[in-house]
């Protein structure tokens, strides 16, 4: 039921927000939060192709941001298991081409907080880069 409930919120969300490029002017980053975004992690939701597509799209967007500190405090309170997983994979695999991975990867040099999970970060996008 709480399954149910999540991808039906994420669903009308879904339909309301619209998906744009990740760049420095991205809006999606200020239209939806990012306790939405995380629940788009649930099981359910994996074979969603739209949530997957935004989940990705809204990560990049918010770590080449002018607040992509915020974001990658938010990352590191929740992250766990269940994500870990999910969350190295998108970092590896953007969805929009013209994400530039290096400006993602100096924002996370530049934000406070946690030296070893910024390291874990830096290090997934940059598997990105090498490919």
């Amino acid at each position: 039921m709480k399954k149910a409930l999540i991808y039906l919120l994420v669903s009308i969300i879904a339909c309301n927000v619209q998906i744009m490029y990740a760049n420095d002017n991205c809006s999606m980053c200020y239209n939806i939060s990012d306790s939405i975004w995380i629940q788009w992690y649930a099981d359910s939701l994996d074979t969603n192709v739209e949530i997957l597509e935004m989940r990705n799209e809204y990560m990049f967007c918010r770590l080449a941001s002018e607040k992509s500190t915020e974001f990658v405090s938010f990352l590191n309170k929740c992250m766990n298991e269940a994500n870990a997983n999910k969350i190295a994979n998108e970092l590896q695999n953007p969805v929009n081409d013209d994400i530039d991975v290096g400006k993602c990867i100096r924002n996370v040099k530049r934000s406070k907080g946690d030296h070893q999970f910024k390291r874990w970060l830096i290090q997934q996008l940059r598997k990105k880069e090498s490919i």
